[in-house]
């Protein structure tokens, strides 16, 4: 099996299309998962561009080829529509009560005195 630069550069731009696609996360920057693809897209490939071993360089396309199908499944959420969940509530639900949660949980744990604040309350009494 040969080897085309073709394949590779339709390999490198459905990375790129796949990456841009991705949702942007609210907060988090360029820290997102389709920034994380971008940048690792770049990077492999910038790194196997002069792989000269055939045998190598088919194994990377087959495995690039397998990875874009992974991402354009979850990307698609043909996972979601294959297997559908009952109740499912939207990210924002989830983290309010996640939050109300861990809110909950710390009023009902007790305050803990700083090292610093039991000497000095150490010092005040003398």
């Amino acid at each position: 099996m040969s080897v085309h630069a073709a394949d590779v550069l339709r390999l490198y731009r459905s990375f790129l299309v796949i990456g841009r696609r991705w949702p942007r996360e609210e907060g988090r920057n360029d820290m997102g998962l389709g920034n994380f693809i971008l940048k690792r897209t770049k990077e492999e490939f910038r790194l196997s561009q002069h792989e000269i071993d055939e045998v190598k360089a088919a194994a990377l396309i087959e495995g690039a080829r397998t990875q874009i199908a992974a991402l354009e499944a979850i990307l698609d959420n043909r996972f979601l529509a294959q297997y559908p969940r009952e109740n499912l509530q939207s990210e924002l639900e989830i983290s309010r009560s996640i939050k109300k949660f861990l809110t909950r949980l710390q009023q009902k744990q007790p305050k803990k005195e700083s090292f610093l604040m039991r000497l000095k309350s150490m010092f005040a009494r003398s």
